[in-house]
């Protein structure tokens, strides 16, 4: 993949704001505990996480110094405070009822700019008790593929409870070695789809079978 030249970040002075605000809260209210190879991490990548809780993405940020651009429902860009703050947050809209052609194109351009994007594969938040009923989509499987950038495996373990301790465990990133050129049957994409989520939670010592529904369509 061809990496190009970074072009200037939108809104920086607001987005150095969030991330020393959330850095200061979230390391104030909870007692969040990294591990793994998180100091090094860079772009362009494809971030994958579990997801349990609104505030996954932020313990996220508060370990990872590049920006990442999340993946998000279309839904949180319709309310005018709230959706001027996602999109200054650089988040990137997804319509999760249909194949959304052009949330494609914002993260292919990402990713083809050295950023990293952070998808949440089962598409919405997760109890630890149904992981195994909500299936993962392939949207990340498919732009992995496709770009051939690094996979940052990233699992969560425990609810944000005040004061207590979160783990946020980074796994070592991989790469899939698909072929970009050849065409893969969705069954091959689902099973590709399952193993990356069985790397996240892996991470957090959790069982993953695999099975399960998808809750809506995606990218």
């Amino acid at each position: 993949m061809v990496v190009r030249k970074k072009a200037r970040l939108e809104y920086p002075v607001f987005k150095k704001f969030a991330y020393a605000i959330c850095l200061l809260l979230i390391r104030t209210l909870y007692r969040i505990r990294l591990e793994g190879p998180y100091k090094d991490i860079t772009g362009p990548a494809i971030l994958i996480a579990n997801h349990r809780h609104a505030l996954d993405p932020v313990a996220i940020h508060t370990a990872i110094r590049p920006w990442i651009y999340w993946v998000a429902k279309k839904e949180l860009f319709t309310d005018s405070l709230g959706g001027q703050m996602v999109r200054r947050l650089g988040c990137i809209p997804v319509d999760r009822e249909h194949v959304d052609l052009i949330a494609a194109r914002g993260i292919f351009g990402r990713l083809r700019q050295g950023d990293i994007v952070g998808i949440f594969p089962q598409g919405t938040r997760v109890a630890d008790e149904s992981v195994n009923d909500v299936a993962p989509h392939t949207g990340a499987v498919h732009f992995a593929i496709k770009t051939g950038v690094p996979i940052i495996p990233v699992g969560i373990k425990q609810d944000f409870r005040l004061f207590r301790e979160v783990r946020v465990v980074f796994g070592q990133q991989y790469r899939l070695d698909q072929n970009p050129r050849q065409h893969y049957t969705q069954e091959e994409l689902d099973r590709i789809a399952h193993q990356m989520m069985q790397s996240v939670f892996d991470l957090i010592g959790m069982p993953y079978t695999g099975g399960g529904t998808r809750k809506k369509k995606t990218i």
